[in-house]
């Protein structure tokens, strides 16, 4: 797929959470970046791959019925 800009891909969205993953850098074999999570318009940083998942995840849980634990805010 061809790089596009963040603008063009405003259209194509998720069924539960739309996120954008910018990696500004890697480094001891990991992304460090930026995640935005677009419905909420909320941003984290992230400094390895396995905390971009996390994030992620916890983002997902928020939007889960209720009645489901609660996370770790998305900020």
């Amino acid at each position: 797929m061809d790089r596009q800009p963040i603008e063009d891909l405003s259209g194509h969205t998720g069924g539960r959470a739309t996120f954008t993953v910018q990696v500004a850098y890697r480094q001891n074999a990991t992304w460090q970046g930026t995640v935005t999570w677009l419905e909420e318009g909320k941003q984290s940083h992230f400094r390895s791959a396995l905390e971009l998942i996390k994030l992620m995840d916890s983002a997902l849980e928020e939007t889960s019925p209720p009645g489901d634990k609660p996370s770790a805010a998305f900020s």
